[in-house]
């Protein structure tokens, strides 16, 4: 009975030990459960993602601008999802972050202003609840039908010149948003004008006869270092491209 009963023990030790074992990475739960970078786990706010074991808001974080592991350069910001030089707009620069400090729960009306407990961010003043018509994000009391950082819902940032109206990342007159970028919109139906040398026919960029487009630009094959015979071949040092072929 001793002996039985020593053995139920040692097993559920093991089986507890595992369970609070720590990870590699990521944030342990008790079930042993662990979320990777990039995620939003249980306890996160809305509008942030899990990196390096905490949660960070990607429109802004100087060390996580845009994706997790994504660090900014020393002088640089993170404003709405990349780095750059200035904050765009409104935004107010705070320890490399660009920050809305009507609404940042961690700058609330200015950057050394954060907000204790549960309390959040409202019109740059700290308070119990959102007020109506505004949702909480990351701290703070968003309007998400004209927010930069939260547009539409809570971590969706426009960026790349675009800005939030009525809920949706929109760019100005006669561009269009590709990859979060506002581009120049072409006549050939993709973002963006046709590469260089190519021109738009019945919805496609095409080169002109004689040329093939390699790398975003039209080259003849016959005479290309680059691109000799094929867009994947390129010459030698000292080699010439005659009739597609290195000489």
């Amino acid at each position: 009975m001793t002996r039985w009963f020593a053995r139920v023990v040692a097993v559920v030790a093991g089986s507890l030990a595992l369970a609070l074992a720590p990870a590699s990475c990521g944030k342990l739960y008790i079930d042993g459960v662990v979320s990777p970078d990039g995620g939003t786990p249980e306890g996160c706010a809305a509008g942030e993602s899990w990196c390096d074991d905490a949660c960070v808001s990607l429109g802004k974080h100087p060390a996580h601008c845009g994706a997790c592991g994504h660090a900014c350069e020393d002088g640089q910001v993170c404003s709405l999802g990349a780095c750059a030089e200035t904050c765009a707009g409104e935004l107010l620069a705070c320890d490399g972050a660009c920050v809305d400090p009507g609404s940042d729960g961690e700058h609330c009306g200015s950057c050394a202003a954060g907000c204790a407990g549960e309390q959040v961010c409202a019109s740059g003043v700290c308070a119990a609840t959102c007020p109506e018509g505004k949702v909480l994000c990351a701290g703070g009391c968003v309007a998400i039908a004209q927010s930069n950082l939260h547009c539409g819902a809570c971590g969706v940032v426009c960026g790349g010149g675009s800005w939030c109206s009525a809920g949706k990342c929109v760019c100005g007159l006669g561009q269009e948003l590709c990859d979060g970028v506002c581009v120049d919109v072409g006549s050939c139906g993709e973002c963006g004008p046709c590469p260089s040398g190519a021109s738009c026919h019945e919805g496609e960029c095409k080169c002109p006869d004689g040329d093939d487009l390699c790398d975003g630009a039209c080259v003849d094959l016959d005479e290309s270092v680059e691109h000799c015979g094929s867009c994947d071949k390129q010459c030698g040092p000292g080699e010439a491209c005659v009739s597609g072929h290195c000489e």
